[in-house]
């Protein structure tokens, strides 16, 4: 009987374990030399001195709707910027060695947004910043 009980609370576990990791949308992956992030509902920054891989914020717009003011600035490499708030993964902006953009994207509904940030290979002294405003 206690094995029973054992193989039961070991299934029940996984099954949690399995409902939990699907829930996500986008996935977080990399690898970082001198990395820092912050994250709330409404701002995501990310400033590294290497980065290779992908970073997913989630993002908040309230009921009035809003707008996702964002800068980004990129010594070395080559990294592509997405944003999802209609449940498509769209391209924002790709930022390439040398360039540092300042823009803003109006016109969001309420609801979640996810900014997803997709090096291609390895990038060097970089600072993203986005926030709902």
């Amino acid at each position: 009987m206690k094995t029973a009980k054992k193989v039961l609370l070991m299934l029940l576990a996984a099954l949690t374990l399995t409902l939990s990791l699907t829930g996500c949308k986008y996935v977080t992956h990399y690898n970082a030399v001198g990395c820092v992030q912050s994250s709330t509902s409404k701002t995501a920054y990310l400033n590294f001195y290497e980065f290779k891989g992908r970073i997913v914020f989630k993002l908040k717009v309230g009921d009035e709707g809003g707008s996702l003011k964002y800068a980004a600035k990129l010594e070395s490499g080559e990294a592509t910027v997405y944003i999802d708030h209609t449940g498509e993964k769209e391209s924002l902006l790709v930022v390439h060695g040398g360039d540092d953009v300042n823009d803003v994207l109006s016109g969001l509904e309420k609801g979640t947004v996810y900014v997803i940030i997709e090096t291609a290979g390895k990038c060097g002294n970089g600072i993203f910043d986005f926030q709902i405003v």
